[in-house]
C-alpha cells in the first residue's frame, strides 16, 4: 500500500564527516519481486539548530507527499469501482444497489481541497516539491474528464450483476 518511512541515522563513532548511504528497497508488485537502490549523500553533520530545521523540513515534505498520494489513491479507488459492474457479483444481498457519482464526487472534492491547501502555501509547496502543484492540477483535470464520461446515476438490475 505504500507509506511514509522515517529513519533515524547515527554516524559511526560520533563522526561528523560527510558520507554516503545506500538505500535498497525490496517489494512485491503484481506478484513480481522488485527492488530499487538509491545512493544518498549525507552532508557533514551540521549544528543542532540546522539539523533540527532540516529534520522539520523533511518531515513536512514527507507528510505533504503522503497526503498527496493518499488523496489521489482514494479518488482512483472510488472512480475504479464504477467502471467495473462485474465487481458487484460479490454482493451477498439480492437487493438492488444504487451506483452513482456521489462517492466519486466526494473523493474529487477531497482532491480539490488538497489543491486549495497547496495553493494557500504555493511558495512553500514549490520549494519542497517543485512541480507537485502542477501534477495535482493535471490529476484533477483528468479526474473531471473521467467523471464527465460516466453514465448518470441509476439503479442496477440483475442484468448488471452478470459478467
Amino acid at each position: 500500500e505504500g507509506g511514509l518511512v522515517l529513519m533515524r541515522l547515527r554516524a559511526r563513532g560520533g563522526s561528523t564527516r560527510a558520507g554516503r548511504l545506500r538505500l535498497t528497497l525490496r517489494f512485491t508488485e503484481d506478484g513480481a519481486s522488485r527492488s530499487s537502490c538509491h545512493d544518498i549523500d549525507i552532508p557533514a553533520r551540521p549544528g543542532r539548530d540546522v539539523a533540527m530545521e532540516q529534520l522539520a523540513m523533511a518531515l513536512r515534505k514527507g507528510v505533504m507527499l503522503q497526503r498527496y498520494a493518499e488523496t489521489c489513491r482514494h479518488f482512483l479507488t472510488v472512480a475504479g469501482r464504477g467502471d467495473m459492474p462485474t465487481r458487484l457479483l460479490s454482493l451477498t444481498s439480492p437487493e438492488r444497489t444504487k451506483v452513482d457519482k456521489d462517492e466519486c464526487a466526494s473523493a474529487l472534492r477531497a482532491v480539490e481541497s488538497l489543491q486549495a491547501d497547496f495553493a494557500a502555501a504555493e511558495a512553500w509547496v514549490q520549494s519542497l516539491c517543485p512541480g507537485l502543484s502542477q501534477q495535482l492540477a493535471d490529476f484533477i483535470k483528468t479526474a473531471r474528464a473521467h467523471m464527465e464520461k460516466q453514465p448518470a446515476s441509476r439503479d442496477l438490475d440483475e442484468d448488471d450483476l452478470v459478467s
